[in-house]
């Protein structure tokens, strides 16, 4: 028996690769300590809770930030050599199968420029007066030419660094090198607390990240550059929105992927189309957009935490206890479970400020010229709603002009696809697709006049 549970365990002993449901790929390496790796999910640690070489069963808990993410179960089948199992994450099972591998090839990224560049590139550090540190970027820009336009970069949610690096692509340093060649200076900063820059990231909001481009604002008019402008990817775009309309000296935006609903209806529409994805029935998706948005309206940003906490309780309790069996354990263990992750997520001030922000107050106050482009594979934030809600902001601002553009087969990152989904963030070679990175050079130069 001994000799028959180690070759089963050399049998399994290797790299395993697959996709879950033919969508998002799954690397394992099985040794001595079971190690998995997701490509398309950042800072995935795994924990291995049982390992029956008896029947080459793995059971392993993945952790994602820190909480817990997803499960894998796999056994071997000897007639295929394969892994078979159940990925489960976000509370939905779906079916995998790997197969052995001698190594794992991630996909090329092709557009990542290499020195030497054409250029001049400079580390940059920007003073954030209002809360005291120092936010830490890089400024590329045409030699000896204060006078070309600068614009700035802003990322979108989460932790980024200032080439809003994602499964190992690099979409600021890939638009940055392109508009830098086409003779626009561009500075990139780590957001506050992440790479070389200082300050507290965790706890702080829109209106927070707001400040932080407001001081490059401040820099950049300090080195002697009187055409400033804004490029801001999802979050980014609504902070540019805030920007253009509070800060004068701005003189032109583009906005990728940005929000023109108010946020509580963005994020109503966008866990439609996740859930949608994920394949949950139409009137489980119906009903559970319509508990979200009660929860939305329960939360405001004035009254204290913790007067937050029984209501939202008793609205979780009671969604949870509606639901049927299989429905509730695609939720949450319990309804305390489930009440536990709705709250630790939308009572956090981020999301308290973000659920609670309409775009239209910023945009209608806007006085520079405005590019708004919007994918149709965007399935994080969809291009019909917020273009709409756009140009009718911006009909009623005092933009001297403003173009309001929907791509075709654009994604949210800005590549090119064929699926509306979020699986080809990590498949696609490309980066940033160079047609729109094209169209937003050309507008930024033929916007300057």
């Amino acid at each position: 028996m001994l000799l028959a549970s180690q070759l089963h365990s050399q049998t399994i002993m290797g790299k395993w690769t697959g996709r879950i449901e033919s969508s998002v790929r799954l690397n394992v390496t099985i040794d001595s300590n079971l190690r998995v790796e997701v490509p398309s999910a950042n800072n995935l640690e795994a924990r291995i809770r049982e390992y029956n070489l008896e029947s080459s069963m793995l059971s392993a808990s993945l952790s994602l930030d820190g909480r817990t993410d997803a499960d894998l179960k796999v056994d071997y089948n000897g007639s295929t050599g394969t892994l078979d199992g159940i990925w489960t994450q976000e509370r939905i099972e779906r079916t995998i199968t790997l197969t052995k591998v001698d190594s794992f090839v991630a996909p090329k990224r092709v557009q990542t420029p290499e020195p030497p560049y054409p250029y001049e590139v400079s580390n940059l550090s920007v003073y954030q007066g209002l809360e005291d540190f120092w936010l830490s970027g890089t400024l590329t820009a045409p030699y000896n030419d204060l006078d070309s336009m600068v614009v700035i970069l802003i990322s979108g949610s989460g932790m980024q660094n200032r080439n809003s690096e994602l499964l190992g692509h690099q979409p600021f340093l890939v638009l940055s090198d392109f508009l830098t060649r086409q003779g626009i200076s561009v500075f990139r900063y780590d957001e506050r607390g992440v790479g070389e820059s200082s300050g507290a990231f965790f706890n702080a909001t829109s209106e927070d990240f707001l400040n932080d481009v407001l001081a490059c604002v401040d820099k950049l008019d300090s080195l002697g550059y009187k055409k400033i402008g804004l490029i801001g990817h999802s979050e980014g775009g609504l902070i540019a929105n805030m920007a253009c309309a509070l800060d004068d000296r701005l003189v032109v935006m583009v906005s990728l992927a940005g929000v023109g609903l108010p946020a509580d209806q963005l994020l109503s529409i966008q866990n439609r189309n996740i859930l949608i994805e994920q394949g949950v029935a139409e009137q489980e998706v119906a009903e559970y957009v319509i508990f979200i948005e009660e929860a939305y309206d329960l939360i405001d940003i004035e009254s204290p935490k913790d007067s937050l906490y029984d209501p939202l309780k008793e609205l979780c309790f009671d969604f949870y206890e509606s639901r049927d069996s299989t429905y509730q354990k695609m939720y949450g263990p319990s309804s305390m479970g489930f009440y536990m992750g709705i709250a630790g997520g939308y009572l956090t001030p981020w999301l308290r400020y973000f659920i609670n922000h309409d775009p239209g107050d910023y945009i209608t106050q806007i006085s520079c010229p405005v590019l708004v482009l919007n994918g149709t594979m965007d399935i994080q934030v969809s291009a019909k709603e917020n273009l709409a809600s756009y140009e009718k902001h911006l009909l009623a601002s005092q933009a001297p002009f403003f173009d309001v553009i929907q791509l075709d087969s654009i994604n949210h990152l800005f590549q090119k696809v064929e699926n509306w989904d979020t699986n080809e963030y990590y498949e696609s070679t490309e980066t940033f697709n160079e047609s729109v990175m094209e169209l937003i050079s050309d507008w930024l130069k033929t916007s300057m006049f």
